[in-house]
């Protein structure tokens, strides 16, 4: 619950300060942002399509005007970046605890090590961390695109952060591993030695002592297989991005992907359709 909370403050921190750069922006400031909306509530496909068509549209422009007169905030990316990573995780922890307690669990945050005070239910602060993950991944969208990348395995690559959140996988390892003695090297249970005791060693070589708590390290490890599941041990193991069929879609769009290309994928400024599935793939990526 701590790694939860600390991360959906920091989101929360690095919005706030995110829009108060945006303030700087010539001609207007936060006013000539697209008026705020709920994109965090899920829409019916129809409408999903209608608003978002009309916002990446009014980013779009906003975008090319800032670009057009240098005054594009890019101080403001580190910001809106981290906060969205910090918004991501905070989900992925609180999700993580949904899965045993009931959202209308009732959370005394001072009971934790975070800098918040009150009472609230666990649902809506798993509410407030999905919403925010919409909200910053708006900002950083629309201001800033959001890009494919072609890795070196010649696959391109869609690592939009609110597009992946929404996909609930993540990884789970089968691995065999030895566990060791830190003082003699031995298995663990093969030896006497008492783990937190601390033992006085002789340096082989120049005969110096030197202490050496005990305790047992992994070594040996050997991975069999990576399993794809929805609730992976490691709330933060989950999916960071996903390769890219287009399938015949960018000669839909104006033609080939090449290497030197900048492949744009807008779904982020598009209202939220739930989880484990995208029904907005009609929604073409294009060359910036």
């Amino acid at each position: 619950m701590d790694a939860g909370l600390a991360a959906l403050l920091i989101a929360e921190r690095k919005y706030a300060q995110a829009l108060v750069r945006l303030t700087a922006i010539p001609g207007g400031g936060l006013m000539r942002l697209p008026h705020p909306y709920p994109l965090h509530e899920r829409h019916p496909l129809w409408l999903r399509q209608r608003v978002g068509d009309r916002r990446e549209q009014e980013w779009r422009t906003l975008r090319r005007e800032l670009i057009a007169a240098d005054a594009l905030p890019h101080r403001v990316h580190t910001l809106i970046k981290a906060g969205l990573t910090a918004a991501v995780e905070a989900y992925n922890w609180l999700d993580d605890i949904v899965q045993d307690l009931p959202g209308e669990t009732v959370v005394d945050v001072e009971t934790f090590d975070v800098e918040l005070t009150g009472m609230f239910l666990l649902a809506d602060l798993l509410a407030a961390a999905h919403q925010l993950v919409h909200s910053l991944g708006e900002l950083l969208g629309g201001l800033f695109g959001c890009e494919y990348s072609l890795e070196g395995d010649g696959y391109w690559y869609d690592s939009c952060a609110v597009r992946i959140m929404h996909l609930r996988y993540g990884l789970s390892m089968g691995f065999t591993t030895r566990y060791v003695c830190t003082v003699c090297g031995l298995d663990a249970g093969e030896c006497s030695h008492v783990p937190g005791t601390s033992y006085d060693l002789a340096d082989e070589q120049g005969g110096e002592r030197t202490q050496v708590v005990a305790s047992y390290v992994m070594t040996d490890g050997v991975m069999h297989e990576t399993t794809l599941t929805p609730r992976p041990r490691d709330p933060l193991a989950r999916l960071k991005s996903v390769s890219v069929d287009f399938d015949g879609s960018f000669e839909l769009a104006g033609g080939s992907p090449k290497a030197c290309d900048t492949i744009t994928d807008a779904r982020c400024l598009y209202p939220c359709g739930g989880f484990n599935g995208d029904d907005l793939a009609d929604i073409l990526p294009a060359l910036a």
